[in-house]
């Protein structure tokens, strides 16, 4: 006779038997690959896009798109707000493109003038980490070019002591400050400013930010940059710098000349003829002789 104990557990192997086992649905399967590709990519790839703009009066920029950010307006502050597509034709839209032409910072690109956007790709972070290496020697290529070649003006007044940069010693508090705020090592140097203010008359770009700021403090901070680097201002400047003594104005009442007296016409004397002797006068006196 069979054990009373046994009889549960050949119960439960009978039923666990005859159920079918579960299979994973195909398509749990497919979402859990794909969540983990995205992550993947997550991991090696950004927002950024590299982009070609062509313009409606011709030619192409090459350039990226950080974060993917296509249409954008500049609001108070300086900052830029994303618009949505269909307010591209929004007045003050346009699409900043950053790495355009070696030029530091970015060219703000109007949609107006924009034919069309082309994404040429998404780029990974290995990529993005390249175009950040290559704005960083295309920064200290332009600082050691403005140090290494001075202008013809000024090779001969810069002696052998004024060939390497004096740095902050030469520089006032608020110099210093400038300098510190828009180092030439970020490419904050003449050439730049000369770039933005070209993209701002022939692109009509605008420029915000930081740029916008270096742009409103541009002539001190060209003093402070020339001191720093030890480059004599132009003989015209040193001219304009000391203006001469002014003259002094007296304060004593200027006597006034007093008005000439015209002088009177001189009146015409008539000439004194002599007396003519009457006829009757004359017969008169030789009839008394002759008596």
């Amino acid at each position: 006779m069979m054990n009373r104990k046994l009889l549960p557990l050949l119960l439960a192997l009978a039923v666990s038997a005859s159920v079918p086992a579960q299979k994973t649905p195909a398509n749990a399967t497919k979402h859990s690959d794909d969540a983990t590709q995205r992550l993947a990519e997550a991991a090696v790839m950004t927002d950024h896009l590299q982009v070609v703009v062509t313009l409606k009066k011709g030619g192409a920029m090459h350039g990226v798109v950080k974060d993917g950010r296509m249409i954008e307006k500049r609001v108070r502050g300086g900052a830029y707000k994303e618009l949505e597509e269909h307010k591209k034709s929004t007045v003050g839209a346009g699409l900043r493109l950053w790495f355009y032409d070696k030029l530091p910072g970015y060219l703000f690109v109007p949609w107006r003038q924009i034919e069309s956007v082309r994404i040429v790709r998404r780029l990974s972070r290995a990529d993005w980490a390249v175009y950040e290496a290559r704005e960083k020697a295309a920064a200290k290529e332009r600082v050691k070019s403005s140090t290494s070649a001075p202008t013809p003006r000024h090779r001969d007044t810069l002696s052998k002591s004024t060939q390497s940069p004096a740095g902050f010693s030469a520089l006032t508090d608020p110099q210093k400050d400038l300098m510190k705020e828009y180092p030439p090592v970020e490419g904050y140097v003449p050439e730049k400013f000369a770039a933005l203010q070209k993209a701002m008359v022939l692109e009509d770009a605008k420029v915000g930010g930081k740029d916008a700021r270096w742009l409103a403090v541009y002539p001190d901070w060209l003093k402070a940059y020339r001191a720093y680097m030890s480059i004599p201002e132009p003989e015209a400047k040193k001219a304009s710098a000391k203006p001469g003594p002014r003259p002094r104005i007296s304060r004593k009442p200027v006597k006034k000349p007093a008005p000439k007296k015209e002088a009177a016409p001189k009146r015409l004397t008539r000439p004194v003829l002599p007396k003519r002797k009457s006829p009757a006068s004359s017969s008169g006196r030789s009839r008394s002789l002759g008596s």
